[in-house]
């Protein structure tokens, strides 16, 4: 058996080899490498399958989520609850906005933010909460938005993990004011390098967002009285999607359900084989539309089972380890963090599978019988 990775990306992009290399060559012959032709077509495509009335392309799920919170106007003196489980991406967002974080615990079964425990960390400062998809497997929605409505409250989904996972029917990214993705080349819908989207239904949003991206410049010059090729409305940045990463992911985006009809059959089958074993299993939400962008189970002998499954030649992963309020980064911007012990477990137990589209069914099988002959061995030795 040959060595089981945790990603294939080789093996994803082999497949559509043609296909890419023609909108590349589109994209070089057109002359036009920055927010044109590609970007407006991608941005229609993001805006037809999420449902929603605005996409803006940019440059990463980083960026993103930097623009989300300058859109909403979160600053110096407000406070942002999200969770510590996730990329630093987040964190950092908020940091560069001159905001301070509190850390809200997760549900160890999903991964996801405790909408309960959430609940507990609105202080007079938060002015909105961060909202991240774990793995790929929605959160639960419902509950976070009615606490926001209570608190008033903006509230950004980070779908960076989850393109085309679904919650009660709706698109994950499109429940908030503002989603944001990441189309990095190891996410569910990722392109050949760093890109990322932001999704709403705000027009006064959407327009502030695409004056932001390019460095604060004005995308409607006509309403501007002044040298109309040289004004600025805004402190924007550089964060502009390019040609050739839109024309790629257009491609992409046409095959993505497969990506994830695979990614899912995967993990169904994961599930069935390592029921009973003393992990934790993502069991299936019945109202979520899971994409698994990461298999993660939980376990006390994870370590144990990483160097195992490393003999064997499985690699595993421990995304996002040790967790943010741990990271030296975070410790003096942030509080709430003395208090979250699923956060604390996942640390010390979660670990992800190989789930990719590339992998057949042999794959999945002879890694599942790994765990089991893992655990079978340990239960002989207790």
């Amino acid at each position: 058996m040959a060595k089981q990775t945790i990603e294939d990306l080789s093996a994803e992009f082999k497949a559509i080899r043609q296909e890419v290399l023609a909108a590349v060559t589109r994209v070089l012959d057109s002359g036009r490498f920055t927010l044109a032709r590609e970007v407006e077509a991608l941005e229609e495509a993001i805006c037809q399958q999420c449902g929603v009335r605005f996409a803006i392309g940019v440059s990463s799920g980083s960026t993103a989520l930097e623009l989300a919170l300058a859109a909403a106007d979160v600053g110096p003196g407000d406070e942002v609850v999200t969770v510590a489980n996730t990329d630093s991406a987040v964190a950092n967002a908020i940091c560069r906005a001159g905001a301070g974080i509190a850390w809200a615990d997760i549900d160890i079964a999903t991964f996801n933010v405790d909408h309960r425990d959430l609940g507990a960390r609105i202080g007079p400062r938060t002015k909105a909460i961060v909202v991240t998809h774990m793995h790929g497997r929605p959160a639960d929605m419902n509950p976070l938005i009615a606490l926001a409505a209570r608190h008033n409250l903006v509230t950004i989904e980070d779908a960076a993990l989850a393109w085309g996972a679904e919650y009660d029917h709706r698109r994950v990214g499109t429940m908030a004011t503002i989603g944001c993705f990441s189309f990095a080349p190891t996410k569910v819908l990722g392109g050949i390098g760093d890109s990322g989207a932001l999704v709403t239904n705000d027009p006064s949003i959407a327009s502030r967002i695409r004056v932001l991206r390019k460095y604060g410049h004005c995308d409607a010059p006509e309403a501007i009285s002044s040298n109309l090729d040289w004004t600025f409305v805004d402190a924007g940045v550089n964060g502009r999607m390019d040609e050739i990463q839109a024309a790629v992911l257009s491609i992409r985006l046409s095959h993505v359900d497969e990506y994830i009809g695979q990614r899912r059959r995967n993990a169904a089958m994961y599930t069935q084989l390592l029921r009973g074993l003393p992990i934790v299993l993502p069991e299936e939400d019945p109202r979520a539309f899971a994409v698994y962008r990461a298999y993660t189970i939980c376990t006390d002998r994870r370590d144990m089972l990483r160097q195992h499954l490393s003999e064997v030649g499985v690699e595993t992963r421990t995304y996002y380890s040790p967790s943010l309020h741990m990271q030296p980064a975070y410790v003096h911007r942030s509080r709430l963090a003395d208090s979250l012990p699923a956060t604390d477990r996942a640390d010390r137990e979660a670990v992800s599978l190989p789930v990719h589209p590339s992998l057949r069914e042999a794959d999945i099988r002879f890694i599942a019988g790994s765990v089991e002959r893992f655990f079978s061995a340990a239960a002989a030795q207790d």
